[in-house]
């Protein structure tokens, strides 16, 4: 699926290069403590520090197996007629544990298998691995294992990769929370980006809602890699060379939801400034099934900025002035990173009243007391209710009355009407047409 469309140049922010991640080859036997790097998702040791509870549904093992067969040494956890979930090169099975052991593969082509691992049903029986030992088992001419490295993972879990970027931090994801009351800090969309040459792989999980995740190249248009299956897990075999990969989660969820990015070889992440898009349900993308697939990632990635959509469907200015303060308790920003709001198209007809005045003055002088360097206030569009008494005084709201150098006003009267499917909400082409218009209209003000 793809909602871009051309590709500029953005406006010259070169984001500097965080150390090379190494991803080293493991020899068989591998230890717990290198597999255990290789989970995603909610796990816990504090019950018994010798052993890691592997537990919650969509809380996986992710690997590359190079060899013809593969052992797994669970002394603890699912009975031994509780059997587990196991996917090697998109094939599923579900074998038990036997004596302590669990049978990852047997019997295959001795080159490399990408394999996860979890429990079919998390909710009556849970993975136990030992923190000491060995506890992989691979057969084959010179057998390893490859333990992606961890990118980034959202969510409430901890996962057993040091390398892993928390939610909020400037390296990793923009962060994560939505103009829902109360907030949900893992909710909206997460983005984050990476460099590197010759990367054979990218494993990605997420429980998104509606299954989405996509990654841009190089700035190029977003490719959707779909999620939305038992397994909440995909693959992208990125092109050879060297490369910049922006990755998006569609929705990562509430808490205890995962969105994870890993590598098979060694990568840089980007920290790029964040753009974060408050609104409504067009912001959120209701339509389309939510934020990946609206117009913003696209512009943001094409301007160098990684993408977070913030909206939630009926947001009026009145409510938004009510959980910004509450919101911005989330958010960490600096002088690089820009706002942009889409409100007013749930205020009613006509030009904005003293009241909305005042409330989305207040959410501005919020957003830049909070840090951001750059606020942009988009019109409303024209979806027939005849905007431009409200677009008019928003104008002079912000060129005459707030007459801030950071605060700019975006005439959108030339996106028309853009295709929807119920007269208001955008479809996908409408996006794509969005994007375009963007491109015109809105990326000059973008720093």
């Amino acid at each position: 699926m793809d909602i871009g469309l051309s590709v500029s140049t953005g406006q010259g922010y070169a984001p500097p290069l965080m150390p090379v991640r190494e991803v080293p080859r493991l020899s068989s036997p591998v230890s717990a403590q290198n597999f255990n790097r290789s989970i995603i998702g909610i796990q816990n040791n504090t019950s018994d520090p010798s052993r890691i509870n592997m537990y919650q549904s969509l809380t996986y093992a992710v690997l590359t197996i190079k060899g013809t067969a593969a052992y797994l040494n669970l002394p603890f956890g699912n009975g031994e007629s509780e059997p587990f979930l196991v996917v090697v090169d998109g094939v599923s099975s579900t074998p038990q544990r036997t004596g302590g052991v669990v049978t990852l593969f047997e019997g295959l082509a001795d080159v490399e298998h990408v394999v996860f691992f979890g429990s079919v049903n998390p909710a009556q029986g849970f993975a136990y691995f030992e923190t000491t030992g060995d506890v992989l088992t691979i057969t084959g001419q010179d057998a390893y294992a490859v333990i992606p490295e961890y990118v980034a993972q959202v969510g409430e879990a901890a996962v057993g990769s040091a390398a892993m970027i928390r939610p909020h931090q400037k390296a990793g994801f923009a962060p994560l929370d939505t103009l829902h009351n109360p907030p949900q800090a893992t909710a909206g969309m997460g983005s984050v980006a990476v460099r590197g040459t010759d990367i054979r792989k990218f494993y990605i999980t997420s429980t998104a809602v509606n299954g989405g995740v996509g990654v841009s190249v190089d700035g190029g248009p977003l490719i959707s890699l779909e999620t939305d299956d038992d397994f909440g897990f995909a693959t992208f075999d990125p092109p050879q060379g060297t490369h910049e990969f922006c990755f998006f989660s569609n929705e990562s969820g509430q808490f205890a939801k995962v969105f994870a990015v890993a590598s098979h070889d060694p990568f840089q992440v980007l920290d790029r400034p964040q753009l974060h898009h408050y609104g409504h349900s067009i912001v959120h993308g209701n339509f389309v099934g939510g934020p990946l697939y609206t117009d913003m990632p696209s512009t943001a990635v094409r301007n160098g900025y990684l993408s977070n959509c913030m909206g939630v469907s009926g947001r009026t200015i009145a409510q938004t002035r009510s959980i910004i303060d509450t919101v911005m308790g989330y958010v960490q920003v600096d002088a690089q990173d820009l706002a942009v709001l889409d409100l007013g198209q749930n205020d009613g007809d006509g030009a904005m009243s003293n009241q909305d005045r005042l409330d989305y003055t207040y959410i501005v002088n919020t957003l830049l007391s909070e840090g951001y360097g750059t606020v942009l206030c988009l019109s409303v569009m024209d979806d027939g209710s005849s905007p431009a008494d409200f677009n008019n005084s928003l104008q002079n709201l912000i060129d005459v009355e707030i007459n801030d150098v950071r605060v700019s006003y975006v005439d959108r009267s030339a996106y028309g009407l853009v295709t929807t499917g119920d007269g208001v909400h955008p479809t996908l082409a409408g996006y794509i047409e969005m994007n375009a218009l963007n491109m015109i209209h809105l990326d000059s003000f973008i720093p």
